[in-house]
């Protein structure tokens, strides 16, 4: 889990468009959805996961579609 918040906070912003992007195409999305909003959310888990790391905590994050 520390793996993975670490990356997260660490994400370039080109990396994160890339993520949103095939995020996208998942299929509990039933047919897409706005790329351009998953990538504004990435970058806002991106700063929880910053301010985490900083703080020395950890983060969840659970999706209910």
């Amino acid at each position: 889990m520390e793996q993975a918040r670490a990356a997260a906070a660490i994400g370039r912003g080109d990396e994160l468009e890339l993520v949103a992007a095939v995020w996208a195409t998942a299929e509990e999305w039933w047919g897409g959805t706005d790329v351009e909003f998953l990538a504004e959310l990435v970058n806002e888990l991106r700063g929880t996961a910053r301010r985490a790391l900083a703080d020395g905590l950890d983060n969840y994050c659970w999706i209910c579609l």
